[in-house]
């Protein structure tokens, strides 16, 4: 347990010192992102805060954080068609997400000669829902038409894979 303990303080040293340097940028990519970051980190990160999306901007303004850059497409390709990340040469950025997810954001401002840091401040888990819940759901689908909606690909992607798995055990 001491050991444990040694390990996690030498973690949150490590990152306090990364922090402790000046970063020009720190984008968050989803409101979990701000409020992991606000819990783990502590807010202002940066001299400049930027959010995918709408959501996340109101998140950083609740914690006292000016967005100074905000795309109107609540996206990766949003926010670098912006004018601030199109000439970031030399600049330090973080880039506060979740555990996974796509890569586009670091890859492009890495490409465009920025200082990228990818900070997993949280983990993405997925719930597991219940026969009653499924059951409701394809009532709903039958009802409706068919639909189903994530806000990211690994979401999608593991509801699809869910959605069959479950549908074999409703159908039994």
């Amino acid at each position: 347990r001491q050991r444990g303990n040694q390990q996690m303080g030498a973690v949150q040293d490590m990152v306090q010192r990364l922090l402790a340097h000046p970063w020009d940028w720190a984008i968050f990519t989803s409101t979990n992102a701000v409020a992991a970051a606000a819990a783990q980190l502590g807010l202002p990160l940066a001299v400049s805060h930027a959010a995918v999306g709408h959501a996340t901007a109101e998140a950083l303004r609740r914690q006292g954080i000016t967005v100074a850059a905000q795309p109107a497409a609540a996206n990766s390709e949003g926010l670098l068609a912006l004018p601030q990340f199109c000439g970031v040469a030399g600049q330090k950025i973080l880039l506060l997400k979740g555990e996974g997810g796509r890569e586009l954001l670091h890859d492009t401002l890495i490409a465009r000669g920025a200082q990228a840091l990818p900070l997993a401040v949280y983990r993405r888990s997925a719930l597991a829902p219940t026969r009653e819940v499924i059951a409701e759901l394809l009532n709903l689908a039958d009802a409706a038409g068919s639909a189903l909606a994530a806000d990211n690909l690994e979401g999608f992607n593991r509801a699809v894979s869910d959605s069959h798995t479950l549908i074999s055990r409703l159908e039994k």
